[in-house]
């Protein structure tokens, strides 16, 4: 026989912190990659458009960036830091990718012809798109990064040309960044929402005390032995063992049978 014991006394904010941290950290690896292969793609792209040094300081200082970020996702990992502390490492880091990519994609803008600058666009918007998943979690990270990947880039286009083209472009960038900011939050609300009702319910269910196994009963006078050998009335040992209380009566053949007066009155009556 088992009696269910109560979970330890973690408090919710500490599991929900928990929890976000492992979604923090579960697809930083993935997002390193993505990162590192977009990097490789655009410098092989703009190979000969882009003067080499530019193109190479550009191509040096988001490999640094991308650094960067995987040894603060692996100190994470194996330091096992607290939330609050690493959630401000990985947004220092955060900070420094974006700006990295946005800056010098805004110097490389002079170079690159107008159909080369809208896919840096769509790589860019393919960056913050992903964004919004990865760093579900961490909603303030997540606005940094796209702010320091967007920004930089909508500036170069204004400063680069008034075209009405730049000028659209610009506008739709931080549109875009303004609306993944808002589906980011929500989906980050969803996300403590879940995260918290998960903890009360592993609390509720680590409170709920149950029975089970076989039980030694008398066949007579109905006592129950526990497992150091003692005899209890069934109803104190289920007290003991579980959350239920006792609340006496008699049933109508126990009064029959002590109290027949009582129960002989109605039929009398009747008659």
């Amino acid at each position: 026989m088992t009696g269910g014991g109560e979970a330890p006394s973690e408090s919710i904010d500490s599991r929900v912190a928990d929890g976000l941290a492992v979604r923090l950290l579960a697809p930083q690896l993935t997002a390193h990659y993505a990162h590192l292969v977009a990097l490789a793609a655009l410098v092989a792209l703009f190979s000969g458009l882009v003067p080499s040094g530019p193109l190479w300081t550009w191509a040096v200082a988001v490999l640094l960036a991308i650094g960067h970020r995987a040894a603060v996702t692996g100190w994470a990992r194996r330091r096992n830091p607290g939330f609050q502390r690493m959630r401000q490492r990985i947004r220092e880091s955060l900070a420094g990718a974006g700006l990295a990519w946005g800056l010098g994609a805004a110097v490389l803008l002079r170079y690159l012809p107008t159909a080369y600058v809208v896919l840096i666009l769509a790589v860019f918007a393919a960056f913050v798109a992903g964004g919004a998943t990865t760093l579900v979690s961490d909603t303030f990270g997540f606005r940094l990064f796209s702010l320091c990947l967007l920004i930089p880039l909508a500036l170069g286009m204004l400063l680069l040309s008034r075209d009405r083209l730049y000028l659209v472009s610009a506008f739709l960038i931080l549109s875009f960044a303004v609306f993944m900011s808002v589906m980011n939050a929500e989906a980050h609300r969803a996300l403590v929402d879940h995260l918290r009702t998960s903890a009360a319910l592993q609390d509720a269910l680590a409170n709920v005390k149950t029975l089970s196994g076989l039980l030694p009963i008398c066949a007579s006078c109905k006592k129950i032995r526990d497992d150091q050998g003692y005899w209890s009335q069934i109803e104190v040992f289920v007290r003991e063992h579980s959350d239920a209380e006792f609340s006496h009566s008699l049933c109508p053949d126990c009064i029959h049978r002590l109290y027949p007066e009582l129960s002989e009155a109605p039929e009398s009556q009747s008659s």
